[in-house]
């Protein structure tokens, strides 16, 4: 091998290296409660210091809620310790039958908070489509002692859930505070009828003030990284190059690809779906369209002249 071609394998290696190092460190643990389960998960999750946005998730629960009498409750322990944080219950007022959802006095997880419509003192939450940010900026309403109204068989035109066709899942936002300390998530709801509900899961972000997005178990707040090379049809790497990516929002960023045609975008909130297209003089790419929702260091593109 001769002196050049030394330099440029040499380069070549280097290249490789430090970018499958930014890939490894920028990859966060996936799901790991999947993995240890939920106890050793929330210890795992603790000892990462260096983690900055952390999801409590209660995995998959499926609490039936069948309110058919006003003395019946069903319950979620959103924090996964100590005593029940949230209630669903049946109430009585004159001839109407409403559904309410409030808080638990005394668990650990103080629900405070509902992204809802107020009207008239009432709050009205809504019922939520996976994807929407639950976070400070949301519209919030609260009112202790029953107030929080989800249907009412038709009295009040302000219920989210009531025209909901049964078998639908929608998503509660929650705002609550642990140790004082304010923390957002979601709960997952089907309704299978009037007063009939089944409480599929929920997760909260342990981050304070960390917003999240409904249905997912994974803190977007720090987001991700996405990344791979750009490659000419022999596979060789294409220095140069522009790929961009379009969020779910229309927002687009663009990169230039390196020497060895290797790009990355940093700090992608997870739960959306994104496109990653490339441009270049010589080459025509296909542009991939992808739900985003850990990290990706092999998202690869090969042109064709």
């Amino acid at each position: 091998m001769n002196k050049r071609s030394f330099k440029k394998g040499l380069k070549y290696s280097l290249d490789n290296y430090v970018e499958l190092s930014r890939s490894v460190v920028a990859r966060p643990v996936p799901h790991a409660d999947k993995f240890v389960g939920v106890s050793m998960a929330l210890a795992l999750f603790g000892a990462l210091q260096t983690v900055e946005a952390q999801m409590v998730y209660s995995g998959i629960q499926n609490v039936a809620c069948n309110l058919a009498a006003n003395s019946n409750r069903c319950y979620a322990n959103i924090n996964l310790a100590g005593g029940n944080d949230f209630e669903f219950h049946r109430n009585n007022v004159g001839a109407q039958n409403f559904i309410q959802v409030d808080e638990v006095p005394g668990g650990g997880f103080e629900l405070n908070g509902f992204q809802a419509q107020i009207v008239g003192g009432y709050v009205y939450p809504y019922a939520l489509a996976a994807g929407a940010v639950i976070g400070p900026a949301s519209p919030w309403g609260f009112q202790a002692g029953q107030a929080n109204s989800m249907s009412d068989n038709g009295f009040y035109p302000n219920h989210k859930w009531e025209p909901l066709p049964n078998g639908t899942t929608r998503f509660l936002g929650i705002r609550g505070t642990i140790g004082g300390q304010t923390k957002y998530g979601w709960i997952r709801l089907t309704k299978n009828g009037f007063g009939n509900y089944t409480i599929v899961d929920w997760a909260y972000n342990n981050t304070t003030n960390g917003a999240v997005l409904a249905g997912n178990a994974i803190a977007t707040s720090a987001g991700v990284s996405i990344g791979g090379r750009v490659l000419t049809s022999d596979g060789s790497g294409l220095r140069n190059a522009i790929v961009t990516l379009t969020d779910a929002n229309g927002q687009i960023r663009s990169v230039r690809t390196s020497a060895f045609g290797y790009y990355r975008f940093d700090d992608i909130p997870t739960g959306q779906t994104v496109i990653v297209s490339v441009q270049s003089k010589r080459f025509v790419f296909n542009s991939q369209t992808l739900t985003i929702s850990d990290a990706i260091s092999e998202l690869d593109f090969v042109g064709s002249e």
